[in-house]
């Protein structure tokens, strides 16, 4: 019988370690050359994986010792379904991982994530894509990173027209969350949004501009998913914890997945439209691809104490089988889960952060283009809640408003044509 995988198992067959730990044995396997490339710290943190064969009652004993082997207080438990990560449908956010979770919960959580290869979400989402589901699930756990100063992701080659880097790091400065997301090679550097009020024909404000990045723990990431994607032979989209060293002059990368970034379209014959300011509402730096789509809005309201307010929202999407913009909190969120009810979308704009990387990388994988315009947009659904004057205050876009989306990879576009 199969018994327990360490991470320098790098020929273990991906019927036994699945999809997800297959991309990070090859990743642990890189580590002194990528050292050797960058005179950075780039750390693959050590881990092990659960092939779905091994009785957890009859092991219990061994698992919770070679944990305690990785070092450290609390794990991360990642699913590693032989469907994650491989073909051209990754299953994002499907299966389950839980974070900080103590050696004393750990064989429970390792039977939980177990439990949702065959969850409601991975039948829902199998049916979708037409795959047949894989029962088994084997289980990596790795030793949770507290040490850097931000979190993110890169994509080695982001689905633009043009040809860049992304790099998306998060953080606090102050108390406050900061997301900087920066464009390689021309490294822009722009931390969120820019929004439109009705009294200003032009863009008003940008939150935290930084102006033009030269900095060296971006272009460390940028460079380490781009050697990567070349030893892999494909895009790939690197998770990592990074820290600058408090002297400035090097960085330190935890490395903690390198999946591969799936249905991939370089449209190169799209050409951004000529644009103006009639109409525009917002403008972010976090798309999530090319394209150009207009059509009636359906709002999704926000309420903190009782959850989603979207009555009617079934029959609008039945109503409507050639598409139309959905504007929302988020996709996905916990059990909360949107995409359910409106098959019939072509474009999504987000206006908070809740679901973040991963409703992104799911809407992409269904051809929907999806801009996500926290930054601008949340402060103003709020605001239109509590209004200072209610004859004029209004959310940016209501149900039934014709709505235009359009973006070129880099940035994205938001027009309320109704309101021109």
């Amino acid at each position: 019988m199969t018994g327990l995988i360490s991470d320098t198992e790098t020929e273990s067959p991906i019927e036994i370690v699945g999809g997800k730990a297959h991309g990070l044995l090859k990743l642990k396997n890189l580590e002194d050359k990528l050292n050797e490339l960058y005179k950075v710290n780039v750390i693959v943190p050590s881990f092990f994986v659960v092939p779905s064969e091994i009785s957890l009652a009859e092991n219990h004993g061994e698992i919770r010792e070679r944990t305690r082997s990785l070092g450290g207080e609390t794990f991360a438990v990642r699913s590693s379904s032989a469907l994650e990560d491989t073909g051209e449908h990754s299953f994002d956010g499907i299966f389950d991982t839980y974070l900080n979770v103590p050696l004393d919960r750990l064989v429970r959580v390792i039977r939980e994530v177990r439990i949702s290869a065959t969850s409601y979400k991975a039948q829902r989402y199998s049916r979708d894509v037409g795959i047949e589901l894989d029962g088994r699930m084997p289980v990596i756990v790795q030793p949770m990173i507290n040490d850097g100063e931000h979190t993110g992701v890169v994509y080695s080659k982001f689905p633009a027209a043009r040809d860049i880097t992304k790099v998306v790091r998060e953080g606090k400065a102050g108390g406050e969350e900061i997301v900087h997301v920066d464009i390689l090679p021309r490294k822009h550097y722009v931390d969120g949004s820019i929004f439109v009020d009705d009294d200003s024909p032009i863009a008003v404000s940008v939150d935290n501009y930084y102006g033009w990045s030269r900095n060296k723990e971006v272009g460390a990431l940028a460079d380490l998913a781009v050697k990567v994607e070349n030893e892999f032979g494909y895009p790939i989209i690197l998770e990592f914890i990074s820290s600058p060293y408090k002297d400035d002059l090097d960085v330190k990368i935890w490395a903690l997945q390198a999946r591969k970034l799936t249905k991939v379209v370089y449209d190169e014959k799209f050409q951004m439209p000529e644009l103006d300011e009639r109409g525009l509402i917002a403008t972010t730096f976090n798309p999530n691809s090319v394209g150009d789509f207009t059509g009636e809005a359906f709002f999704v309201g926000h309420l903190e104490s009782i959850g989603l307010e979207c009555d009617g929202i079934r029959e609008f999407d039945a109503t409507h089988p050639q598409g139309y913009v959905l504007v929302t909190p988020y996709i996905e969120f916990f059990n909360c889960n949107i995409d359910y009810d409106t098959t019939n979308k072509r474009a999504v704009i987000a206006y908070t952060d809740l679901g973040k990387h991963h409703d992104l990388e799911i809407a992409r994988k269904k051809g929907l283009l999806y801009l996500n315009c926290q930054a601008c947009l949340n402060h103003a659904v709020y605001n239109a809640k509590e209004p200072i004057f209610e004859e004029d205050k209004k959310a940016p876009v209501e149900t039934g408003e014709m709505v235009r989306v359009v973006s070129d990879g880099e940035r994205g576009f938001v027009y309320n044509l109704s309101r021109m």
